[in-house]
């Protein structure tokens, strides 16, 4: 949890992970949202939510948990549309 720094600005907050690069961040309207997506990196959780799941992507530098992440997200496209058939 050292290497990640929650930073406030203008609109929202800004999560950086600083043993990244610039690219290795996250914005985020509330704060508690920024110390969740530490905790989800933290266990290695993959989230449901899609924006999460991309913003655990952009933080992460552990190419094991990105896989897991990326796997989900090729699942979820594959899987079908509900359609409701009003007979």
């Amino acid at each position: 949890m050292d290497n990640f720094k929650i930073i406030q600005d203008s609109r929202g907050y800004i999560l950086i992970n600083t043993d990244g690069e610039y690219k290795n961040h996250a914005h985020s309207k509330k704060q508690s949202t920024c110390e969740m997506l530490i905790r989800l990196i933290v266990k290695r959780i993959v989230p449901k939510s899609s924006y999460l799941r991309n913003s655990c992507l952009r933080l992460t530098l552990d190419d094991d948990y990105k896989d897991k992440i990326e796997r989900k997200q090729v699942k979820d496209r594959q899987k079908p549309a509900y359609f409701y058939i009003k007979k």
